[in-house]
């Protein structure tokens, strides 16, 4: 029987083609985007509304799927790998925290429009504590997650793209379906609207 021979490129999974790279250097890119996003919204006039609004809604997707994914698997290696007590664990606690904080203050600039006085004075304050998370969360426990080691990094990395792919999928087919239900209400409403003008004349 002939020996099977794996063909895989290095870098190659049997679920992607793309190279092999560590959660870290994920993480930071994501980083990256989330506080370009936020230089963005910040310096578009107060009149330019609609883009204002895009804009936080591509920040909030950004962040809560990046969260998903630290809190699924990310958060959950560093805290297995750590002491009880230990800084590593405190330290990862509080992110948690912290994602807890950015999360309430999304929900809550949903509620506002970007006319609002409070609206972007509410971006603002989510900026300042999403950077600071960052900063945080780059300086220390990035540092403390070397100790887990090159090999476990790139499995947790693996791992990162695949459940952001899932999580990006899964948007696409909620705004979909949002469509789809808005257009559906539309078309009722419209009948809505002539049954009863046929019933008055």
């Amino acid at each position: 029987m002939a020996q099977e021979v794996d063909t895989r490129k290095e870098g190659q999974t049997s679920t992607g083609t793309h190279e092999a790279e560590d959660i870290l250097s994920l993480l930071r890119n994501d980083h990256a985007s989330v506080l370009q996003l936020f230089e963005e919204e910040e310096a578009l006039p107060e009149g330019a509304t609609d883009r204002k609004r895009e804009l936080f809604e591509r920040i909030a997707s950004e962040f809560l799927i990046h969260a998903r994914i630290e809190e699924s698997i990310f958060y959950p290696a560093l805290q297995e790998s750590a002491q009880k007590g230990s800084e590593q664990r405190e330290n990862v606690i509080e992110a948690y925290e912290e994602h807890d904080l950015a999360k309430s203050l999304i929900s809550a600039i949903e509620t506002l429009d970007p006319g609002e006085e409070r609206y972007q004075s509410k971006i603002s304050v989510l900026h300042d504590i999403v950077e600071r998370h960052i900063q945080e969360e780059e300086t220390e426990i990035f540092v403390q997650a070397a100790s887990l080691g090159e090999k476990r990094l790139d499995e947790l990395g693996e791992q990162y793209i695949d459940m952001k792919a899932r999580e990006k999928e899964g948007k696409q087919h909620e705004r979909h379906a949002s469509k789809a239900a808005s257009g559906t209400a539309t078309r009722y409403s419209e009948r809505d609207v002539a049954e009863t003008a046929d019933r008055q004349a």
